[in-house]
């Protein structure tokens, strides 16, 4: 599950780096820097999962109420993570205990909503485009963390000059 947190914080520190007026060329006009991100995805998804135009209708509705549920908890998650940082010297150790149940809950609560959606995305893709799916979720997250990596070498490098 850390793996989880480490990507969000580096989606957090992408957008912001976007945000901070990192060059790129300018692949979607007119988009700000989160639509960017979003067109971006879909474009990455539907070009590596080889969807039909008939697949995506059925697909990305399932998919993005999939990762808004996903996100809500992985918030949660953070929030509760932040709290104890913040809070830790002064919580007593049933608070402690309350807090890290909570935080098991949540992982639960995760799994379970990626079962169920399992099942969801099996109805409206063929099969071996769900495990594409799975798959391409990781190619993404690498995809991201490269930009990441690159756009904060070229923030660095600008600096320098």
């Amino acid at each position: 599950m850390k793996t989880h947190h480490i990507v969000t914080l580096m989606l957090l520190t992408l957008t912001g780096i976007l945000r901070a007026g990192a060059q790129q060329p300018d692949e979607f006009p007119g988009m700000d820097h989160m639509d960017r991100l979003n067109a971006q995805k879909i474009a990455f998804f539907t070009n590596r999962m080889q969807l039909t135009t008939e697949e995506s209708e059925k697909f990305w509705p399932v998919y993005n109420e999939y990762q808004k549920k996903r996100m809500d908890i992985q918030e949660q998650r953070r929030q509760l993570q932040v709290k104890y940082t913040r809070e830790q010297s002064v919580l007593n150790d049933a608070e402690i205990l309350q807090m890290a149940d909570q935080l098991i809950e949540l992982q639960v609560e995760e799994t379970e909503l990626a079962r169920e959606y399992h099942e969801q995305f099996k109805q409206v893709l063929p099969i071996r485009k769900v495990l594409r799916l799975y798959h391409t979720e990781n190619l993404y997250k690498t995809f991201l963390l490269r930009q990441l990596r690159e756009r904060a070498a070229n923030i660095r490098q600008g600096r320098r000059r």
